[in-house]
């Protein structure tokens, strides 16, 4: 029978130094099939489907690393994904905030990561791809963190 079918690129950047989506959406193709058909579809990206804006440059740019792209009929509905690394020479840090996810400070910023106790490591949400702060947050309350303790982690985090 004839039908449409909307194909859907999305990026997904392994593991950003800035915050950004887990999974954007780059491009989009709507095709129509009679019956039997099939049909081979066609993406073409450019530097803008892989770039971050960095407020501290005023500048889109793109972060080198390891991209998963996948496609598929829409974000919960992957068919196909395929790893690919970006190389590129606008390499770019800004410094790292609260707001970024807290795996960045281990993964840029290792000697600050290392102030935070190691019992607080085995914290369940530790791992998890949020912004530090909500983190951090989790373990002040888990761990019955004074008010003062949690602001010399922080600090210590932020120095």
């Amino acid at each position: 029978m004839f039908g449409k079918e909307v194909i859907q690129l999305y990026i997904e950047d392994i593991e950003s130094y800035l915050p950004r989506p887990k999974k954007e959406l780059a491009a989009f193709k709507k095709v129509s099939l009679a019956p039997n058909e099939t049909k081979t579809i066609t993406f073409e990206l450019t530097k803008k489907d892989f770039s971050v804006y960095s407020s501290s440059h005023h500048d889109f740019l793109v972060e080198e690393g390891m991209f998963n792209l996948s496609i598929g009929r829409n974000v919960r509905d992957i068919e196909l994904t395929k790893k690919i690394e970006i190389t590129t020479k606008e390499l770019f840090r800004n410094d790292l905030t609260l707001a970024h996810p807290l795996k960045n400070f281990f993964i840029y910023k290792p000697h600050k990561a290392n102030k935070i106790s190691t019992k607080y490591r085995e914290f369940p949400w530790y791992e998890i791809e949020e912004p530090a702060l909500r983190v951090l947050k989790r373990i002040k309350k888990e761990y019955n963190l004074t008010d003062l303790e949690f602001k010399n982690m922080l600090d210590d985090l932020m120095k």
